[in-house]
């Protein structure tokens, strides 16, 4: 299943990034690293994936272009790749910074507002289950303290 997914995401972003494409010129430079962050993360090599993604970052502060559609693009890849590996805090954190972005660049009913919203609603979710079954462990503990004291 997570194979699906991960094949899945890729294909959404790759989407995202031909579509920023049609609609304007993109840096070719910036869309030869995400190219590359796209295409490993969908063979499943993460750490590849990450390293591409923090180039292409990179790569536009050098630029000065941290106020563009394709470091908004970047900062949403970067927060699926995090995701994947489990960082669900530095996921957030980038899709936030993409949410953001993304609004102010495309406006609130763009398709890409709403692909960062629904990744950045997966992380919550998958941190409220952690959190659920935290708070249930916890309260079963308690639950048989409070036996032994009545």
């Amino acid at each position: 299943m997570k194979v699906f997914s991960i094949a899945l995401v890729a294909l959404l972003l790759l989407f995202c990034t031909t579509a920023s494409a049609q609609q304007g010129n993109l840096d070719p430079k910036w869309l030869e690293f995400n190219t590359g962050m796209v295409e490993a993360f969908g063979a499943q090599k993460i750490d590849k994936a990450r390293e591409q993604a923090e180039k292409a970052l990179e790569y536009l502060k050098s630029k000065n272009m941290l106020e563009t559609v394709e470091a908004a693009t970047t900062f949403n890849n970067i927060g699926m790749v995090h995701y994947y590996s489990q960082d669900f805090a530095k996921a957030a954190n980038y899709l936030v910074q993409a949410l953001a972005l993304r609004i102010k660049l495309l406006g609130p009913d763009h398709i890409e507002v709403g692909a960062t919203c629904r990744n950045l609603a997966e992380i919550y979710k998958n941190q409220a289950l952690i959190l659920l079954k935290e708070a249930e462990r916890i309260q079963k503990l308690h639950e048989g303290d409070s036996t032994k004291n009545q």
